[in-house]
Parts: C-alpha cells; structure tokens; sequence
C-alpha cells in the first residue's frame, strides 16, 4: 500500500502525522511511504531524516494525494484539499463530523473511508489516540494559565506557586479526565492550592491517594459556585457536547474581578457558556472582567513532544489497515471498527447522522458489504 503524508495546512497546526522510525515500520511490511518535502520540519524531523528511514520525499501535496492509497494526516481535510480525494482512499485523523456537516457530506460523496481518531475506542473503554493529546492539553493548559495570570499578561500579578510567606495561586479544575489530569500534574508540580471537581467518586478517591494535598469536591452547581467564588483560576477540562452548561454567564459574578478561566477542551459553548475560540496568536478575551483563553489545539504549542506522542499511539493501528486492508483490520481491532466513522458513501455515526439529517449504516452492516476490498 502507499502511504501518504502532507504537511497539515489547517491553521494553527504544526504537527506531523508520522515520525521516521514509522516510516521504518511501514517499509519493513513492503509499503511505500511519500512524504511532503518539509512536512516535519516544524516537529524537529528534516527530509533528509525521512529519507534516511526510507521514505520518498514529494514537492506538493497534490502529487502525495495522486498517488497515496492511505493518508496518514493529524486534522482533518479541509476545503483546499477537497478536490483531491480519490474515491476509495483512507483517511486517518481528528474528524469529529458531528461538528462539520459540509465536511461530512464531501467525504460521503467521494466515497473515502475514514477513520476518526477520537472514535478509536478499545475493549476497556480507553480512547487511546485522544487519550495523549488530552493529557498535553491539560498540561499545556495550566503552563498557559500560569503565564496568564502575570500582571504582564493582563492577570493578577500572582505567582502561581506562591512565595514564603504568601499563598499560592487558587485554581479549580473541572473534570478528572485525563486533561484534568494533565493539568492537575504540572499545577501540584507549579505548588498552586488545587481544587478538583468531578461526579465520579471513585477518580476523586484516585486524585487523593496520588495527590494527597489536593482538595476534591463532587461537582454540583452549589460545589462549583463556591469554588469560583475563591479561585484565582479556573481550568475546564470537561467536554460538553450537549445540555446545559455548567458554567453560565451569570456566575462569572461570582468570580473575583480579573480572574481567569482556562477552557482546556478549547470548544465554543459546550462546560462553558461564555468560551469560543482562540488562537495561540490571540489566546485570550474578557467577559463581564474574567479573561478567557479558550485555544482550539493547545498540544501545538509543543508540536515535537505532540508529534511524537500522537505518532507513537497512532502508526501501530494504521500499519494494521494496510497490512490487511481497512476491512479486514477493522474486523480483527475492536478500537478500529469503533473509529471507522465513513466508508465508500457510507456513515457509520448514528449521532452524526441525525445531526446532519444523512443516511446511518451501522459498521457491521458496513463491513458485511465490503467484505471482499
């Protein structure tokens, strides 16, 4: 199989989807890997590095996608690189269609097969190619919430950490997920007085054996209005994909005046009635005196430590769709089938579906059709 990897042109997004030793790895299983000529050069890796492990360096991205029989990317296509999807071609990536019908319809009519890399989900209920960038979000999230809270910056003028003598920043984290987490390591790591919240007993019980001075609390509205009312910080690491918020506009009343709310999922409205995005460009905005810094993709801030870490978690599962092709992988991977979301005019996402007012096919289904590709 041939194996196609662009330099990402979505904004914002530096990372690269393969590293060299992955190119090792497909070569060794007699596939041909194109690489775009300095598509690594943001996370450290040069041509001359993929070369070395055995890759063919391409000029432009329009000749990888002429050739490619499976793209290898971080985010998804966009627009510029719709007209060059070739009916039967298999993506890999961060998709989340439910959020892009324009994108979902494209992909339907050229009849790609895609995988989703949040939708990736094993037998212990584990997402393990979301899982890392999670945790880099919420550790990327609290070194940013540190720096925001300067007086340089617009903040407070607190040193997270506190000095002798005087206390340490306050911050609460929403979520004990694994970018709560994240962020929970580097704040206790930064000695802030850290309050953690989640309705799950049994995390906060974890949080406490590892982190014994850290304070949990099992969310409620009366939990969470107390915390903003002594909180130098905020963190979110709660991904809300429907309901209410829980964060509305009217509790930033509570908050003290220039006090900061770090949205590390990075999703307009969702926890947090008053987050939209940012950039790392222009990270942050202030509603009713409480700054914001909302960021659609914190772990590109670090793209060599994102790199490698998404590259790691994701080349084993795509090396398995081209050795056996994406049927027959998705057959034998549990976390495959979970993460096939698109295949040749087929959605395979119930909730996309409805959302989007298409056609749902349910994998199996999918599978049993194509059992002979």
């Amino acid at each position: 199989m041939i194996i196609g990897i662009t330099k990402e042109i979505k904004g914002d997004e530096e990372r690269v989807a393969i590293l060299p030793s992955g190119v090792k790895d497909f070569v060794s299983h007699g596939h041909k890997v194109l690489v775009q000529e300095d598509a690594g050069l943001a996370s450290g890796f040069t041509n001359q590095d993929y070369i070395a492990a055995g890759a063919q360096i391409v000029s432009s991205m329009i000749d990888v996608y002429k050739e490619a029989d499976l793209m290898f990317k971080v985010k998804e296509v966009i627009r510029e690189e719709y007209h060059y999807i070739r009916e039967g071609q298999i993506f890999f990536g961060y998709y989340q269609t439910q959020d892009r019908p324009e994108l979902t319809k494209v992909l339907l009519d050229k009849k790609a097969i895609v995988y989703s890399y949040e939708r990736v989900e094993n037998q212990k209920g584990e997402f393990p190619l979301l899982a890392p960038m999670s945790v880099i979000a919420g550790k990327v999230s609290a070194i940013l919430g540190a720096y925001h809270l300067f007086n340089t910056n617009g903040g407070e003028g607190i040193l997270i950490g506190g000095y002798p003598g005087i206390e340490p920043a306050k911050v609460a984290i929403l979520g004990a997920g694994n970018s709560g987490l994240g962020a929970l390591q580097y704040l206790v790591g930064l000695g802030a007085e850290v309050t953690l919240l989640d309705r799950n007993i049994h995390k906060l019980k974890n949080v406490m054996d590892t982190y014994p001075g850290v304070k949990t609390l099992l969310f409620s509205e009366d939990s969470l209005r107390k915390v903003l009312s002594e909180v130098d910080m905020l963190i979110n690491s709660i991904r809300l994909k429907s309901g209410p918020p829980l964060l509305t506009r009217d509790m930033l009343r509570l908050m003290k005046p220039n006090s900061l709310i770090v949205n590390a999922d990075g999703m307009p409205y969702g926890a947090i009635e008053t987050a939209r995005e940012t950039t790392h460009d222009d990270p942050s905005y202030t509603v009713d005196g409480i700054k914001h810094i909302s960021i659609n993709n914190y772990p590109s801030a670090v793209t060599k430590t994102s790199t490698m870490a998404l590259a790691n978690s994701t080349t084993p599962y795509v090396l398995e769709v081209a050795n056996k092709g994406w049927v027959q992988a998705s057959r034998d991977n549990l976390a495959l089938k979970n993460g096939l979301s698109l295949a040749r005019g087929h959605l395979t996402l119930s909730h996309t579906a409805k959302l989007h007012g298409l056609d749902y096919t349910p994998v199996e289904e999918v599978l049993n059709i194509f059992s002979l590709d």
